[in-house]
């Protein structure tokens, strides 16, 4: 019945801001003032916005652990109902995990003086930025089996090689705002000179130690899991015969074809959603995205008789280039008359 006002569930979300959402049996009355009917632990500064069934509780700032909510008697229904009895709950809001996502669109990089990278990170102090450079020469190849906004590496190594890594430390790192999302520019002409008509593969990684997460202990990556799936070698050889040999040597032979991988990672499916737990760092927290050295936009327009309209322009002035020359190829790399 109407006269039966009351909560059903209680949910959070940490991503993309912290909430909380108070789901109840009818829709909440959104003019009434909801400050001292909902109380969150010790935090006096909180948002409401209510949605239907559902109101929504914004902190002004994260909440660690475990937080007492309690919503009063009084809070009323759309109906003018009121709740009958107070509402209390222990909530917890779990750390965010370790990760990290691009904020840049687009896959152009003109000869600029700078040409930042957008992207965000939580709970990290460092990443590791890779930058391999499929050639000029190489670019019909890799499109032949590929577009230029596709990341799968199975082509890669075919037509490109690494030309830049670093280990980038990443700013505002203190453990109180560490459980957060926060935003970060990488200026690439810092890593590498973009050469026209090569593209880029620019990847973004985190390693264990590079974790903010609270964990019990540290995360122990030198045990061999009963889980572990990942060779470098086609042939066989053992873990001995290839200690002592850097990853920067090993990924050498890997762009070389002499060895399948030079990663390693940690496969426990049990654990990988684990940030404890050394399967959580694995190839899916890989972010990638692919960018092209190029001054010139192109608008093509394709007719109904097979014929193509091009249209060109600076990127950097926006002003139309004249005198351009532009070729088509098939599949076969042949170039059309």
């Amino acid at each position: 019945g109407r006269n039966n006002f009351k909560v059903l569930e209680v949910t959070t979300t940490a991503a993309p801001s912290t909430r909380l959402s108070i789901n109840f049996t009818d829709p909440v009355d959104p003019n009434q003032n909801f400050d001292g009917l909902v109380n969150l632990g010790d935090s006096d500064d909180l948002r409401f916005e209510a949605d239907g069934n559902l109101l929504l509780v914004y902190p002004s700032s994260r909440p660690q652990g475990e937080l007492n909510l309690t919503v009063f008697a009084g809070l009323k229904s759309a109906d003018g109902y009121s709740l009958k009895t107070a509402y209390a709950e222990t909530i917890s809001f779990d750390p965010l995990k370790p990760e990290v996502r691009l904020l840049s669109k687009g896959t152009i990089i003109p000869d600029a003086k700078n040409n930042p990278i957008y992207f965000e990170t939580v709970n990290l102090s460092q990443v590791d930025v890779r930058v391999v450079e499929i050639f000029e020469d190489n670019m019909l190849q890799f499109l032949q089996e590929s577009s230029l906004d596709n990341t799968d590496e199975y082509y890669l190594r075919r037509v490109g090689r690494r030309v830049a890594k670093k280990t980038i430390t990443l700013a505002d790192t203190n453990l109180r705002s560490a459980n957060s999302w926060k935003a970060h520019a990488l200026d690439l002409t810092e890593l590498f000179k973009a050469s026209p008509g090569s593209a880029y593969r620019v990847e973004f990684s985190f390693k264990p130690a590079y974790s903010l997460y609270p964990c019990d202990s540290v995360i122990d990556t030198s045990e061999e899991d009963e889980y572990y799936e990942e060779d470098y070698y086609y042939e066989e050889e053992s873990l001995a015969e290839t200690s002592g040999v850097d990853e920067e040597a090993l990924e050498t032979r890997y762009w070389d074809n002499e060895i399948y991988n030079w990663r390693r990672f940690t496969y426990n499916w049990q654990e990988q959603d684990n940030p404890c737990h050394p399967a959580y760092y694995n190839y899916d927290r890989l972010v990638q995205t692919n960018l092209m050295a190029s001054d010139l936009g192109l608008t093509v327009k394709k007719g109904s008789n097979k014929t193509y309209h091009v249209y060109t322009s600076n990127l950097i002035t926006s002003k139309p280039m004249k005198g351009v020359e532009v070729s088509l190829y098939n599949y076969q790399q042949q170039k059309e008359e």
